[in-house]
């Protein structure tokens, strides 16, 4: 309700960068970020 997807021409592109540092890995919410975000990326074709 309330909500409407409208495609956008042109599609607005966007880069990120994700950096960590190596002992915030043991961290749940950044190991979850993180293979969310590369996840998406090959899904996207970007990896």
């Amino acid at each position: 309700d309330g909500v409407v997807a409208v495609r956008l021409d042109p599609v607005p592109e966007r880069r990120l960068y994700a950096l960590w540092r190596t002992e915030a890995a043991r961290r749940p919410a950044i190991t979850a970020a993180v293979d969310a975000l590369r996840t998406h990326g090959a899904a996207a074709g970007l990896a």
